[in-house]
């Protein structure tokens, strides 16, 4: 099946030759891009003719940070950001959906995200969920997705009480006379994970279903999937080999988290050792996921930052760097590429040692690697990412909402005059939707710190294709690469930059096959 687009502003990504007016693909292969007269004998021979009326053709978006389990928010519990006790309960009281069954046969009720400005004036607390539901066992995710809130019933089943210490690396939330509120920071959600148990497979396969339908009519034709669990990575085979998944998804297998990656830490390790074992055509497994520290959110600040006397903040620091240079030697020599979670400038000065280190170990020809999210970096440290090889990703796409209170931090000009390769994720579900256009908005609308429109394209296109290892097959339309491309309502290039976030994509096409389409 040959397809040729036509009478379009097509922006191939390419700086050589940025624009043509058709594109001819063929068997999901693109074959020709060009003028008129240049692709001519190649649209007569087209089996279909698309006129797309002088709209925008562009390279399909590569988010650089999501997660798909995110699909599940239509499957669980879900309530706004500003919900209060009464918004959550109401939402709680009225769930009549699938809930994850443990080993016990609780049925749990599970949902999110609470911001916790939005709760009692003390903090969140458990009071209300024990009252609603003194029988049956509770869990919220907070909007970091790094802490939770749970009722009495699922500290009980946890084994969490008032004699259960705080760990080096998780909190368990005390009110002023030393009773357990219910919140859990970090590792020590811990127990309640291994406890919870999962969705039916049939409930998550509806959930990443759901969270490609969603990629796709924001123009998303392939992600990086920043915590693969065992179960998605088995739905994704099932889908990939029915020919449904429609993405191409960089599985980042977990390591060392329990909350993240739904299984112990013997077991993780055992997946990444096993990484092939969970690939399919389109879903690559050759990446590894780190958390290194918490999240820069009021109000626990659980980041790593860095100290007014130049010192690391080792508190807030989740791996011991010893642990994490065995680490990054053992996987760099593997060929695997690790993404670290940085969530302040100390967890990124301690990652990009660590990858140095790797680097003379092993030689510099490893893996390129990654640092995740990238909104705070001293410095001292901007010039290290690129003589590294180590690539920027900016996320969550949250940097243009002022209800977040990150607008300040994100250096996106230095960045990219360091020299490093920068992407941009939403880490949906932190971001509501996987929807990048108006992050690249807030980007160019960024004070100090903004880009122009050209850099910010290739952050969500080809850059995010060599982040993963695939620059030459995707990120770019060009002869020879895949036709992984969408039609916009609106050219980027010729409209006023507060119109580029409300952009609308008219037709997504994967592989040469239309997945999403308002043509």
């Amino acid at each position: 099946m040959t397809t040729a687009y036509v009478n379009a502003a097509v922006y191939t990504g390419d700086p050589e030759r940025p624009w043509a007016s058709s594109l001819v693909e063929r068997d999901g292969v693109v074959i020709a891009v060009g003028d008129h007269a240049e692709t001519a004998d190649e649209v007569a021979a087209a089996d279909e003719i698309v006129d797309v009326g002088g709209r925008m053709i562009m390279p399909g978006v590569h988010d650089a940070h999501t997660h798909l389990v995110s699909g599940l928010n239509r499957w669980e519990v879900s309530f706004a950001t500003d919900a209060g006790e009464a918004e959550i309960l109401e939402a709680l009281r009225a769930w009549d959906g699938p809930r994850p069954v443990d080993a016990h046969g609780n049925r749990w009720l599970v949902g999110g995200r609470y911001w916790p400005e939005s709760l009692a004036a003390n903090g969140p607390d458990r009071a209300f969920l024990d009252e609603a539901f003194p029988d049956e066992p509770v869990m919220l995710h907070d909007r970091s997705a790094h802490n939770v809130l749970v009722n009495s019933t699922a500290l009980e089943l946890a084994g969490i009480d008032a004699s259960t210490p705080d760990t080096k690396n998780g909190k368990v939330v005390r009110d002023a006379a030393g009773r357990v509120t219910g919140e859990l920071y970090e590792q020590a959600r811990w127990p309640v994970f291994r406890v919870m148990g999962v969705h039916d497979d049939d409930v998550m396969g509806l959930a990443v279903r759901h969270a490609r339908d969603l990629n796709h009519r924001y123009g998303v034709t392939s992600v990086q999937d920043a915590s693969s669990t065992a179960q998605l990575l088995r739905v994704l085979r099932s889908l990939d080999e029915s020919d449904e998944l429609g993405l191409h998804v960089a599985a980042h297998l977990v390591w060392r988290e329990e909350s993240f990656g739904m299984a112990g830490l013997d077991e993780l390790d055992r997946m990444i050792e096993h990484h092939d074992d969970y690939s399919s055509r389109h879903v690559d497994t050759r990446f590894v996921k780190f958390w290194l520290d918490g999240s820069p959110i009021p109000p626990y600040w659980t980041h790593s930052c860095i100290h007014d006397d130049g010192t690391v903040d080792e508190e807030h620091l989740l791996i011991p760097q010893d642990e994490m240079n065995a680490a990054m030697v053992r996987f760099d020599a593997a060929g695997l590429t690790v993404k670290v979670h940085c969530g302040g400038e100390g967890a990124i000065r301690r990652a990009l040692d660590a990858i140095e280190n790797a680097r003379a170990v092993n030689g510099p020809d490893g893996p390129r690697h990654e640092l995740a999210h990238c909104c705070l970096v001293d410095p001292a440290d901007f010039g290290r990412f690129a003589p590294l090889r180590v690539g920027a990703e900016m996320s969550p796409a949250v940097w243009h909402l002022a209800e977040h209170d990150v607008t300040h931090l994100y250096e996106f000009d230095t960045i990219v005059a360091s020299g490093a390769e920068m992407t941009f994720g939403t880490d949906w579900s932190v971001a509501e939707t996987p929807n990048l256009f108006p992050a690249l908005q807030g980007a160019i609308q960024h004070g100090d710190h903004s880009i122009d429109l050209a850099t910010g394209l290739a952050a969500m296109t080809v850059n995010g294709a060599r982040a993963v290892g695939h620059d030459d097959r995707r990120g770019t339309l060009a002869p020879g690469k895949a036709a992984d491309l969408i039609v916009l309502d609106r050219n980027l290039f010729e409209i006023p930059t507060d119109e580029i976030g409300s952009t609308v994509v008219l037709r997504t096409v994967v592989g040469g096959r239309t997945v999403h389409d308002l043509l």
